[in-house]
């Protein structure tokens, strides 16, 4: 409860929308987000998936663009914790 009400921590953004539909991808980048483009296939056509690990105290920036650029695409947000990648590597090298 109180990492939420101090909006600490990360959280993991999933985008999904039909591929024909406006990309939300060059203007969250262009605001600092870091962006992961996945195109796929869904049941009814093309999709193209965004994924991004941002703070949490940046969700409602970012979620303010998706719904200017495409209100219809569909959001899951998921709370993470991230490992520091290149402390594993260095961890694992020293062995």
């Amino acid at each position: 409860m109180l990492d939420a009400w101090i909006a600490s921590g990360q959280v993991f953004l999933r985008v999904l929308a039909p591929s024909h539909s406006p990309l939300v991808a060059p203007e969250l980048r262009a605001r600092g987000f870091g962006a992961t483009v996945l195109n796929g296939e869904g049941h009814e056509g093309d999709v193209r998936l965004t994924i991004l690990a941002i703070p949490r105290r940046r969700q409602n920036e970012a979620l303010q663009v998706i719904r200017e650029l495409n209100p219809d695409a569909f959001v899951t947000i998921e709370s993470v914790a991230a490992a520091n990648v290149s402390s594993i590597r260095a961890t694992s090298l020293r062995k």
